[in-house]
């Protein structure tokens, strides 16, 4: 008895997660392939485009192999698994979508982005160390991608965000400053002092 192969290979993506975004230039694509036969190779497709291939894919039963990206630009990417067995069937993993933020210089354990979907974020911190960060309560829409050490200010007495640059962070928020030696602060919005209808002192 022959048995011949005439399906392709079952692709399956792990990580990123769909819609889910980074907080860096680097990404890693995690994947599992299956297949009847021995794998010619897999490829990396990136908003339609084949970004790398790999011909050293051996497997013939579920494993978990990898593609590795490096400096993505800021912004919002499609991505998916294409894989061909020695046979010549081919087989394409669903497309999933990722977002790219680029926030180097701030506190990354405040929030996991890989696990939330960028389109609709609740209870996004940002900041520099334990205490001094910026809680945002309303829901944000982070799908088109922010450079938050660009655009973004958290250091000693002063918080600061360029909403003429990312209007989307134009909304109320939970301010958290530490270490102040003042006795008294004052707060200033936009350089002159901010009324009591916008600007609430919690604690």
């Amino acid at each position: 008895i022959q048995i011949r192969d005439t399906f392709g290979p079952t692709v399956g993506l792990m990580y990123p997660l769909n819609n889910s975004g980074l907080f860096h230039e680097n990404a890693t694509f995690q994947f599992n392939v299956s297949d009847a036969s021995n794998l010619h190779n897999c490829s990396l497709i990136i908003n339609n485009k084949i970004n790398q291939t790999n011909s050293s894919i051996l497997i013939k039963a579920p494993g978990v192999t990898f593609f590795r990206m490096e400096n993505i630009s800021i912004g919002r990417y499609n991505w998916s698994i294409n894989c061909t067995d020695s046979l010549g069937n081919n087989g394409t993993s669903p497309t999933r979508s990722f977002y790219v933020n680029l926030m180097k210089h701030f506190n990354q354990s405040f929030f996991n982005i890989s696990a939330f979907d960028m389109r609709n974020v609740s209870n996004f911190v940002i900041g520099t160390g334990s205490c001094n960060k910026i809680n945002f309560s309303t829901n944000l829409d982070m799908s088109q991608g922010f450079d938050f050490d660009r655009h973004v200010n958290v250091s000693f007495n002063r918080m600061e965000i360029n909403s003429s640059a990312i209007p989307t962070f134009n909304i109320s928020a939970t301010i958290t400053i530490c270490g102040l030696t003042l006795s008294n602060p004052r707060m200033l919005k936009d350089g002159v002092a901010c009324p009591d209808s916008v600007c609430k002192k919690v604690s």
